[in-house]
C-alpha cells in the first residue's frame, strides 16, 4: 500500500502517479492511497517512488497481507483487491 501527502506549493501529482503506475499491477484505492503489486520490498518500492516527490512531501509504503476490509469503497477497488488477493 502506498499513501502520500504532497505539500505546497508544487503538489506534482502527475509525477508520483506515473511512478506508481509504473508497477505491474496497481489500484487507486482512495484519493491518495494506492495499492501496488510488486515483488519488491516496501523499502524498495519507497526508494523507487522517492524521486517522484518533493523533499517536503510525505510518503508511506506498507506491505499488505491477504486480509482486507473496506467501507464505502467502490466495486472497482474491491474487485481489484479480490483479484489480487
Amino acid at each position: 500500500m502506498v499513501t502520500y501527502d504532497l505539500s505546497n506549493p508544487s503538489r506534482n501529482y502527475t509525477k508520483v502517479i506515473e511512478a506508481i503506475k509504473s508497477f505491474p499491477g496497481w489500484c487507486h484505492a482512495m484519493e491518495s492511497v494506492w495499492i501496488v503489486e510488486s515483488s519488491l520490498s516496501a523499502e524498495q518500492v519507497r526508494d523507487r517512488l522517492v524521486p517522484a516527490i518533493d523533499s517536503n512531501d510525505k510518503l508511506m509504503v506498507a506491505t499488505m497481507s491477504g486480509a482486507w476490509g473496506t467501507c464505502n469503497v467502490g466495486t472497482e477497488q474491491t474487485d481489484w483487491l479480490n483479484r489480487a488477493a
